[in-house]
């Protein structure tokens, strides 16, 4: 009783006592979401491998898998006229060399159908080069002039193929097939073209179109819109020369692409689709950063990310307001990159400055700084974003006097890279990967994968996979509609996803895994001589045991050879099994064995030598089951003498009968049992025989 009334004592002080804690916990203060950002994580930054140089490297490292051997590598021109390849490790694979500098940044693609990637990029020797992905020179194609310009890769001319585009220094724009075959191009007054080029279909009118600004020569720069065909569709004159690549964006969730660059005249342009301008920003200095963009905070709305040689990157919202600018006091015009590298879905954003002391930099979401590294003098490139080593840490490369790797730790993952390079994917086409599978979400487009998916068919094949290595259908779980996933094809069943009868014997591959329990992978599953088809739906056989009917013979000797029934074992049914008769009884002391023992007899015969034997009777008594005249000799059966006494009515006849006398009756009689008894005794010999053989 007394612990009953303590126990309610406390539940009403309880109860009493709410109101005061929930007022004091109400009186604390509220952290805004980016203070949590900042706080939350622990991330620890170090210089994982350094690439050393003798020469600058002014173009953007593009990083991909680019031989499909499941480890990443990076592709980064120079100075010194090489593009270099190194592995994850910062180890040179191979470099190939032009014949002067390079600063077009690397876009791969499958453009010959081959199923392999390629290398394009330019050089200052006038030539546009394409290579496998050894190094091998594929091609190249003398364009005229320098090359600063970084090639896009989208379908231009509306064939169902992808192609290139690409500027040079004297004005002239191209557009190439992927085998370097000029599919169109246009010389301009307008002065050198050498930004990367944005490939869009920004009116909706199911064509790609061009876009890029000039530097200004015979006349004044302008930013320009070219129709699939080759033809100017708009232009839009510039004060300034432009060197800023392009950003094409829906920046209200409109279905509405929106044009952005920044120029020499301080101003960074929003355009709509017929050239229109929706907003300018004003700066206070050149504007050469091609801009990057990305929902850094999450707030379902797009923000903008620009650097400027005011020491300011900027971050405008989508109407373009600046909502921040971050100083750094050096020149900026690489490329801002965006990742969520805690897995907090807030992004962090990434630069160099360049001018004064070149250093790396590392903003949150609300432009306060998280870290900044200063490097040796220089000019760096652009930030490329990865995982190199599949350590679901985040890897930072750049290129300066040599090739850079920094790596941040921080626990427990890596969130998504929404801007990962130069141009936002190696198709250099400047537009965000949203779903940070490879594909820029324009890309996805072409291929018609989903862009908020990386992995648009659920097999867990992501789509960049299944598109360049495996060259699946990412829109569909089972390329080969064989009822098995590509995923489970390639990697449970080593089989191939594009082929549903992988070993050709009329199986779809699922139906051998999921029902039959057959190998896919070989048309004979039991090596019986029979396919595994022939054997489901001629035979009726089992196709994973070679011998069905466990009667010595395989299924192929007794449909094939012998004519037989691989599903009887025992076809004649005298109680050998068919292979007995076929390959042989072991009767030594049997008149009919061979040299070696066994005695052969006619499994579709029950009695081989027709005697009225059957073969089992005769080679478990001992007798030759191929010879008629060996066999049991017959018995005789004779009945005692009889005496008929007539009845007394009748007349006696006083003669004895001496002989015997048979009556039809009786003897029929003797002999049914006398045939009925052997016949026991027979069945019970035989059966006692095959209980001792089995």
């Amino acid at each position: 009783m007394k612990a009953n009334f303590s126990k309610t004592f406390l539940v009403i002080v309880l109860i009493l006592s709410l109101p005061q804690v929930l007022a004091l916990g109400m009186q604390l203060p509220e952290r805004e979401e980016s203070d949590i950002a900042i706080n939350s994580v622990p991330l620890e930054f170090y210089q994982k491998w350094l690439f050393k140089s003798t020469s600058l490297f002014d173009a953007s490292p593009t990083i991909i898998d680019i031989n499909g051997d499941g480890e990443l590598e990076i592709l980064i021109g120079s100075k010194d006229s090489l593009l270099y390849c190194l592995d994850k490790d910062g180890d040179q694979l191979w470099n190939f060399s032009t014949g002067d500098e390079i600063f077009s940044t690397v876009a791969a693609a499958n453009l010959l159908g081959d199923g392999n990637l390629e290398i394009y990029f330019g050089s200052k020797d006038n030539f546009i080069y394409c290579l496998n992905s050894s190094g091998g020179l594929l091609w190249k194609k003398d364009l005229g002039d320098d090359i600063y310009s970084s090639p896009a890769i989208a379908d231009i001319d509306g064939d169902g193929l992808r192609d290139l585009a690409v500027g040079t220094v004297n004005g002239t724009i191209y557009c190439l097939h992927g085998n370097g075959s000029v599919i169109w191009s246009q010389y301009l007054t307008s002065g050198g073209i050498y930004v990367p080029i944005g490939l869009a279909d920004i009116d909706l009118d199911n064509h790609t179109e061009v876009l890029f600004g000039t530097k200004g020569g015979l006349t004044s720069a302008k930013f320009y819109c070219f129709n699939s065909t080759g033809s100017i569709k708009w232009s839009k004159v510039i004060s300034d020369p432009i060197y800023s690549g392009t950003a094409i964006v829906d920046l209200l969730g409109n279905s509405k692409l929106e044009i952005l660059f920044g120029t020499n005249d301080k101003n960074f342009y929003c355009l709509n689709s017929t050239g229109g301008v929706e907003w300018i920003f004003s700066a206070s200095h050149y504007l050469q950063s091609s801009p990057s963009v990305g929902d850094i905070n999450n707030d379902g709305v797009l923000e903008i990310l620009f650097g400027c040689y005011d020491y300011n990157l900027y971050c405008l919202n989508a109407t373009g307001s600046l909502m921040w600018s971050y100083s750094t006091g050096q020149g900026i015009f690489a490329t801002p990159t965006i990742a969520d590298i805690d897995g907090d879905n807030l992004y962090e954003i990434f630069f160099l400055s360049h001018t004064g002391t070149p250093t790396f930099y590392c903003l949150y979401n609300n432009g306060t700084k998280l870290w900044d590294k200063v490097l040796p003098v220089g000019t760096p490139t652009s930030v490329a974003l990865t995982d190199l080593d599949g350590n679901n840490q985040l890897d930072f490369l750049f290129g300066n006097q040599g090739v850079y790797s920094f790596e941040v730790y921080s626990p427990p993952q890596k969130g998504k890279i929404i801007w990962r390079n130069f141009r936002g994917s190696c198709y250099n086409r400047g537009t965000m990967d949203q779903d940070a599978d490879l594909i820029d979400d324009l890309t996805e487009e072409y291929f018609g994968t989903n862009p908020l998916l990386d992995d648009s068919d659920n097999d867990s094949l992501k789509d960049w996979e299944e598109l360049n290595y495996y060259h699946t259908d990412p829109m569909g779980a089972d390329s080969d509609k064989d009822l098995l996933p590509d995923d489970k094809e390639l990697f449970d069943y080593n089989l191939d996803p594009l082929d549903n009868d992988v070993d050709d014997d009329g199986l779809l591959d699922g139906f051998e895994v999921l029902f039959y329990g057959t190998d896919p992978k070989t048309n004979d599953t039991d090596l019986d001589g029979l396919t595994d088809y022939e054997e489901i739906y001629t035979w009726l056989t089992n196709p994973t045991n070679n011998d069905t009917d466990a009667d010595l013979l395989t299924d192929y000797q007794e449909a094939i050879t012998y004519g037989l029934d691989p599903t009887d074992k025992d076809m004649d049914n005298d109680y050998l099994l068919d292979g007995e008769e076929v390959l042989g009884y072991y009767a030594p002391t049997n008149p009919g064995a061979n040299a070696t023992g066994y005695v052969f007899t006619d499994p579709t015969k029950p009695d081989t030598d027709n005697d009225n034997y059957t073969d089992s009777y005769e080679i478990y008594h001992d007798y030759d089951p191929n010879n008629a005249s060996s066999h049991p000799e017959p018995v005789t059966i004779t009945p005692p003498p009889e005496t008929i006494t007539l009845p007394p009515e009748t007349i006696t006849v006083n003669n004895t009968v001496n002989h015997t006398i048979t009556l039809e009756s009786g003897l029929t009689i003797a002999v049914f049992a006398v045939t009925g008894a052997f016949a026991f005794v027979f069945v019970a010999v035989l059966a006692r025989k095959r209980k001792e053989l089995t």
